[in-house]
């Protein structure tokens, strides 16, 4: 496993199967596990997210989860960074935990989204163990009883479907006395899993333009091609600059 730094921000390049890496971390608790896009990346950036920044960078893995992200490693550094989009990510998680008999819990949905879930796992993954679940608004008065159900379900996975920035500092505040091995805040590739985004056409995904099937299919995110120029702008400064981080 080799790291670079762009922006400031720690990113993983994995030299061999994430199944052997995620092993590895069986033994400990508290790993956190964050897929970095342009979304994400662009605001970890920022002066004023350095806490944030702070937190991803000591996290057990991140990983380029967009064309984009690895383009701008690749420019940066001229070597080659294989992309793990956050449905690739969850295959592999889901794979791993069914193989070694490891369980789940599933955050931040509504009971709809939830059940979705776990009906899409589970035929794919028929044997996967999900322990429990729970939707996002705790009720006031509830917050220790969530959580104490949460860590006497002893999964080995969070999973969360909140929204970068929220998955990661609710994790980063809670995983302690959680006391869980692996999470991980993976909204889109969750949201995948039960069907509120559907998966890219294969015309797309045959000519790597995810991206932009997206667009077409929900016109509204067109303003997202302003954040992939923005990127590529300070990923040219950055190179210009020779501002790389030597890792």
């Amino acid at each position: 496993m080799t790291s670079k730094t762009i922006f400031g921000v720690r990113v993983d390049i994995p030299d061999r199967e994430l199944s052997e890496v995620i092993a590895e971390g069986i033994g400990m608790r508290g790993n956190l596990i964050v897929p970095l896009n342009t979304r994400k990346l662009l605001m970890l950036r920022k002066k004023k997210n350095k806490a944030l920044r702070d937190i991803v960078n000591n996290a057990y893995l991140v990983l380029p989860s967009d064309r984009f992200v690895a383009w701008a490693l690749r420019f940066l550094y001229r070597q080659y960074v294989p992309i793990v989009p956050e449905n690739v990510l969850l295959n592999k998680i889901f794979s791993f935990a069914d193989k070694k008999g490891l369980s789940f819990f599933i955050f931040g949905a509504d009971e709809e989204h939830l059940i979705a879930l776990q009906r899409g796992v589970k035929r794919l993954f028929p044997s996967l163990n999900i322990v429990g679940s729970y939707r996002e608004k705790i009720p006031n008065g509830w917050e220790e009883k969530v959580r104490e159900g949460i860590r006497k379900s002893d999964a080995t996975f969070f999973l969360t479907f909140l929204r970068f920035p929220k998955d990661v500092l609710f994790i980063n505040e809670h995983k302690d006395e959680l006391r869980l091995v692996y999470y991980a805040g993976c909204e889109e590739g969750l949201n995948r899993y039960s069907g509120r985004i559907k998966p890219s056409p294969d015309w797309a995904v045959d000519r790597k333009l995810e991206w932009l099937s997206d667009i077409i299919a929900r016109p509204y995110r067109v303003f997202r091609v302003f954040r992939y120029l923005g990127l590529a702008f300070h990923v040219f400064r950055e190179r210009l600059m020779g501002k790389r981080s030597k890792t």
